[in-house]
């Protein structure tokens, strides 16, 4: 066995919580992907499941890479001195590097199998909480890509910080300098790179808005929007141990004023270890990013698709004839409460410019909600007597324009009619729209089909002052509006839980990293014990310090959030008249990020509450 081998199976014996916590976030990860897995395959599926929630493991797989990375680079800067007493005595640096990446190998091997037995011991648990639900099937080929993943995700994510710890020189075996942290002036090459990187997420979200088919460049868009979503993150992480411990600083200001001296002593840690609160603000960024944005651009979604509904759709009820062969008597809206509108719709049959139609006449000026209807040529005020309102597809699909003559037969009698308008589309409306009397001319023998109604008084009230013998029902219209929303709030509590994943992961690294700080700080801990700060103080310094990195990531990350959210809105097509910013969702989230961060420091505080006076006097 090589003398290499065994520094790395001591390493492992002396320290095994450092393996446990490299490897913790990718454990979560795991968990997840190996779920994705097992659902699919429990399903009987062709991979589709897995493909849909692939992208989600694929979110929170990169977050746990972000997580490694900082926990690596923490861990070997704890072990500065023994690297360098490793090349004292005689190793090169390749070996060191190799020896370290066999470490994250190792890291990574264990976490994918935590992972995959924590994901199969639930599955084998939900068909005894949930009768009826699909028996766990097991596919070890599928499994095993799984442990690839994890394993190649956690080697990728812990070789930069493993190349430059393999640089220590020999020498550093006589520094007593720990893992202090000292960050350097920006390099040029780093303000070219930082640069490069905010120049091309500027021109992918520019590439994203341009004006070209949503449908078909749906993917394209969303490709776009990743890559500068990814930019952007990549800016965050150049410049994290600037940006954050400022904004720390900044929102501390009230604590430092506060006088307390646990909060006094957090603001001052955030800011005397940047690269520590760079790690841990960089990973609750990435989180309430992500969260954000989809919470923005689902909202802004909904509100597009509902006021498209409602224009498409502007009846909230209706008036129909008990028995439907019989007509409605145009007198019965004289009985409707105050402040209802109504417009009585005439329905015929006939040809319009050799084409089968029905054909609507309305009297839009009785109905103010019509003025909600959203136009694709010309404008409401211009439908009169003698001119048609098209919807879009019957123009196309007959080829006619606004000013365009139209000719419309009725049992024989025909007529002309200019077109005044062309709307996107209106279900209440139709396709075909004259006003009242023109169908009366056609078809003298034309009677009232039905009454749209725009009222607030509830359907129960309009039915008692209309009485007996018609109908007052909630128009199909508003059926579906309701329906759509209620889709879309359970789309995006589905999606918001699946993103949850990386909120989850994020918080499993700031735990992490917050436990590595306590053994970090041990000495220093030990000397504030010395000095008088008892265990509560000591472990309201972390409980501060978690909020306030919280607060930090929740401020960032939701701002890049919303931005980047507004742009991906427009860029599925949504109007800038319907964009919608969600703050009680975001409050929520941030509250929720706020109470993540401090569950996250409850490990980490106790441990740091267990050290004494004495450690003060540890060499380590």
């Amino acid at each position: 066995m090589s003398p290499l081998f065994r520094s790395l199976l001591a390493e492992i014996r002396q320290r095994p919580a450092r393996l446990l916590l490299t490897g913790l976030a990718v454990l979560v990860a795991a968990a997840f992907g190996a779920g994705a897995v097992l659902l699919d395959d429990s399903v009987g599926g062709d991979g589709t499941i897995a493909q849909i929630l692939g992208l989600f493991v694929a979110i929170a797989m990169g977050t746990a890479a972000v997580v490694v990375s900082n926990t690596f680079r923490i861990v070997l800067a704890q072990r500065r001195r023994q690297i360098a007493l490793l090349r004292c005595t005689g190793a090169s640096q390749a070996q060191v590097l190799w020896l370290l990446l066999a470490e994250a190998v190792l890291a990574g091997l264990l976490a994918g199998l935590a992972g995959i037995g924590l994901a199969i011991g639930v599955g084998y648990l939900v068909p005894a909480f949930l009768p009826g639900t699909a028996t766990l099937a097991v596919v070890p080929a599928h499994l095993a890509v799984v442990m690839v993943i994890t394993t190649v995700v956690t080697v990728l994510a812990a070789a930069g910080s493993a190349a430059t710890a393999a640089e220590v020189p020999p020498i550093a075996a006589l520094s007593d300098t720990g893992s202090a942290e000292v960050v350097d002036p920006l390099s040029l090459r780093n303000r070219l790179v930082i640069a490069a990187l905010g120049a091309g997420a500027a021109v992918l979200l520019t590439l994203s808005q341009l004006d070209t088919d949503v449908q078909r460049d749906a993917f394209l868009r969303l490709v776009q929007l990743i890559g500068a979503g990814a930019l952007m993150f990549g800016v965050l992480m150049l410049t994290g141990a600037r940006v954050f411990p400022r904004l720390a600083g900044l929102l501390g200001i009230p604590l430092r004023r506060s006088g307390r001296t646990s909060a006094v002593l957090a603001v001052a840690n955030l800011q005397r270890a940047p690269r520590r609160t760079a790690a841990i603000g960089t990973m609750l960024c990435l989180g309430v990013l992500m969260i954000s944005c989809l919470l923005v651009m689902v909202a802004s979604g909904r509100e597009s698709m509902v006021s498209g509904l409602r224009a498409e759709f502007p009846a909230t009820a209706q008036i129909i004839n008990v028995d439907a062969e019989q007509p409605v008597d145009p007198a019965i809206v004289q009985r409707l409460p105050a402040g209802t509108s109504s417009a009585a719709v005439t329905s015929i049959f006939g040809e319009v410019a050799g084409h089968g139609q029905n054909i609507q006449g309305v009297d839009l000026s009785r109905y103010p909600r019509a003025d909600r209807t959203r136009m694709a040529e010309g404008t409401m005020g211009d439908f009169r007597p003698g001119t048609v309102l098209l919807g879009r597809k019957q123009a196309d699909a007959m080829k006619v324009g606004v000013g365009d003559r139209l000719n419309l037969a009725v049992h024989g009698k025909r007529a002309d009619f200019t077109v005044a308008a062309i709307h996107r589309g209106s279900m209440s409306l139709g396709g075909v729209v004259l006003f009242p009397q023109d169908p009366r001319a056609l078809a003298p023998q034309a009677q009232v089909s039905s009454i749209l109604l725009d009222s607030a008084v509830p359907l129960a009230g309009l039915q008692a002052a209309v009485g007996p013998g018609v109908e007052v029902t909630e128009a199909p219209d508003q059926l579906l509006t309701k329906t759509t929303d209620q889709t879309l709030d359970l789309v995006n509590k589905i999606i918001a839980a699946l993103l949850g994943m990386t909120l989850v992961v994020a918080v499993t690294g700031v735990s992490v990293t917050l436990i590595l700080s306590v053994v970090e700080r041990r000495r220093e801990s030990g000397l504030l014990r010395a000095l008088g700060l008892d265990r509560a103080g000591l472990r309201a310094v972390l409980a501060w310090e978690s909020v306030l990195l919280g607060s930090v990531g929740l401020l960032l990350g939701g701002a890049l959030g919303t931005v980047l959210g507004l742009f991906g809105a427009r860029a599925w097509g949504i109007d800038a008249t319907d964009f919608v910013i969600p703050l009680s969702q975001l409050a929520s989230l941030g509250l929720g990020v706020l109470v993540l961060a401090v569950l996250a420091a409850l490990v980490p505080a106790a441990l740091a509450g267990r050290t004494g006076p004495m450690q003060a006097l540890s060499p380590e």
